[in-house]
């Protein structure tokens, strides 16, 4: 049995140090001029079987413990 391995970014919360994890989304290349939510191109680009895809991430973050906002950097 396999399982499938998933980009993802972890954090640390300013506010009350707990560590986060945040799912990459990831879409095909040619998809990327019709993206409308609010992420930000990561430059993450990993070879799958069938191409490349690319990976985003997240703008803003929300510490799921306390509810603490941030930006996001890079």
């Amino acid at each position: 049995m396999k399982v499938e391995l998933r980009q993802a970014y972890e954090w640390t919360c300013e506010a009350c140090g707990r560590d986060q994890f945040e799912r990459a989304v990831g879409i095909e290349p040619e998809d990327i001029n019709r993206r409308t939510d609010p992420f930000d191109y990561a430059e993450i680009v990993e070879m799958k079987e069938n191409g490349y895809r690319c990976y985003f991430k997240p703008s803003r973050l929300c510490c799921r413990s306390c509810g603490a906002n941030f930006d996001s950097q890079e």
